[in-house]
């Protein structure tokens, strides 16, 4: 059986994310510091000077995550950018698209980085959507050039 976790491994995760720079280790180390301050919070045997050291952890956990996520948005809307290749770019977009609204449905989200995540979501729907209108134009172009090639007769 796995040892109880304890308020000083909430306190080291926390303390590990406020000084992790990579946003997505960030994210992980915030959730694993707000899930082991709430694990300590719900147990009986705490003391209320404990409980409220977990409870300050995972508020503070839990205001990073935002801040994470947005991080993460940010990485894949500029590797969308620079993608050549239209289907990763899509895929890129994409996913900073959906971190982007995880974000502002957090209700620890800034006003602040609620206006990040807009300009994100608004990056990111519109590489989406170019390559979309460019695909159909591309396609497009292909069946007029089909229709206006000559056909050889055996």
């Amino acid at each position: 059986m796995a040892a109880p976790v304890t308020l000083q491994d909430a306190e080291s995760d926390l303390q590990t994310a406020q000084l992790e720079a990579d946003p997505y280790r960030q994210g992980q180390y915030a959730r694993a510091a707000a899930d082991a301050a709430a694990e300590v919070a719900m147990r009986d045997d705490v003391n209320a000077a404990d409980r409220a050291r977990a409870l300050a952890v995972m508020r503070s956990s839990l205001a990073l995550i935002p801040k994470s996520l947005l991080g993460e948005a940010h990485h894949a809307l500029a590797a969308a950018r620079s993608e050549s290749d239209p289907q990763r770019r899509r895929e890129l977009a994409k996913s900073a698209l959906a971190k982007a609204r995880e974000a502002v449905t957090h209700p620890e989200v800034t006003d602040d980085e609620r206006a990040q995540a807009r300009q994100v979501i608004g990056g990111g729907r519109m590489i989406a959507n170019t390559i979309v209108e460019t695909a159909m134009r591309q396609r497009a172009a292909e069946r007029v050039q089909e229709q206006q090639a000559p056909s050889i007769a055996l």
